[in-house]
């Protein structure tokens, strides 16, 4: 009994939930829609990581991140994604399963760019006049210096995609996209 206590104080256990913070998540989410230039609505509501369009399963397989994106590197001697990443975003995968929407509050974006469901003039229609976007809760590696994010645009009738986006955080802590895994278009 001691020498378990002894453990648990020397070497803490960590919960998914304390392993990115939400100030991470929401920090990412914020700065890439801030950018936007064109009119857009941010649906606040999240798509599962084990949707119709990929399973959380391809996501995180090596060979499939080695194939679309692990070749491409920050510096000539680092590479973006590691399996120590792959382990520590499959469980983020796990903890997302619970979110099933953004929080509003947290958000840094301007209100006018969220897509408010309970106002049904905003629902997307056949010719929308903005672009409607939907994303998953962002991954991060380990190091918190990269991330992944699934995003789906709708522009209308046969206008739309899906893709697996990579952000690098940058020296001045800004996020800089640096690619992205097309997933589906129509």
């Amino acid at each position: 009994m001691k020498i378990s206590l002894l453990l648990f104080i020397l070497f803490p256990v960590f919960a998914p939930g304390q392993m990115v913070s939400e100030d991470n998540v929401y920090g990412l989410i914020s700065q890439i829609f801030e950018e936007k230039e064109e009119d857009y609505k941010l649906d606040l509501d999240l798509i599962p990581y084990n949707n119709r369009h990929f399973k959380a399963g391809d996501l995180l397989n090596l060979d499939f991140l080695k194939q679309n994106i692990l070749t491409r590197s920050f510096s000539a001697d680092t590479t973006i994604f590691n399996r120590v990443d792959l382990g520590f975003m499959e469980s983020q995968v796990e903890e997302s399963r619970n979110r099933k929407r953004l929080n509003e509050k947290h958000l840094s974006i301007d209100r006018k760019y969220l897509l408010i469901h309970d106002n049904r003039s905003e629902q997307p229609q056949r010719f929308p006049e903005f672009q409607t976007y939907k994303i998953s809760w962002p991954l991060f590696s380990k190091d918190k210096k990269a991330a992944l994010m699934y995003v789906e645009n709708f522009c209308g009738i046969e206008c739309g995609g899906g893709q697996i986006n990579i952000y690098a955080l940058m020296e001045d802590s800004s996020w800089k996209w640096i690619g992205a895994i097309l997933i589906w278009v129509s």
